[in-house]
């Protein structure tokens, strides 16, 4: 059964934004591009499910009528939604995406993003990893729960930072929700799962 987990409003102008996180496929929607952990952002126009990248964006035409949601999928890496009176696009970004500069791919630039959400994914609580881990990411701050335990990584400070650095003014909010900690979404660290989240953000009218 698919559980709609998370759905947040935004407003920028005359535009209203719905970001909606499922625990499976939504009725009517189709995977949109191949995700690899890459930096590739395609628009909407040049998206198959077969095509390789890792975010997908659209800017608005004048009169337009249909406006189709955009969608990646997610099992613990970071959704970021993007948004503006332009256009809008959403990224699926894991810690080899945040490496790799995705969120500086030159095509965000047509969207000017205003606002920015971080969905569901997993979170520090939860996210051990390696001591040399940081080498990848040096002006992250490691998090150590509790002594003599690995670090921890948090996916959402080190976006939270590229967005703000990359598109001054930006406005970021983000979810709450840990996908290992929250058993209404997938995790593949939590248990190997092949299903994922679906996320998705769509412009509505006012």
């Amino acid at each position: 059964m698919t559980t709609l987990v998370v759905e947040k409003e935004f407003i920028i102008d005359d535009h209203l934004y719905l970001f909606k996180t499922y625990s499976s496929k939504p009725e009517g929607l189709q995977k949109q591009i191949k995700q690899v952990h890459g930096r590739e952002i395609l628009s909407l126009n040049e998206t198959r499910e077969d095509v390789l990248a890792d975010g997908v964006y659209t800017l608005f035409q004048k009169n337009q009528k249909k406006n189709i949601p955009l969608s990646v999928l997610t099992a613990d890496c970071l959704p970021i939604a993007l948004m503006s009176n332009k256009g809008m696009a959403i990224i699926h970004a894991g810690w080899k995406g945040l490496k790799l500069a995705i969120l500086k791919n030159p095509c965000l630039n047509q969207l000017s993003p205003s606002k920015a959400f971080l969905g569901p994914h997993i979170g520090k609580c939860c996210y051990q990893v390696s001591e040399d881990f940081f080498r990848n990411f040096p002006e992250s701050t490691p998090y150590f729960p509790k002594r003599g335990q690995l670090p921890h990584f948090c996916l959402k400070s080190e976006a939270n930072n590229q967005l703000k650095s990359i598109f001054p003014g930006i406005h970021v909010e983000s979810s709450e929700k840990c996908t290992m900690c929250d058993e209404s979404l997938n995790s593949y660290r939590r248990d190997k799962t092949t299903q994922r989240n679906w996320n998705t953000i769509e412009k509505k009218a006012l």
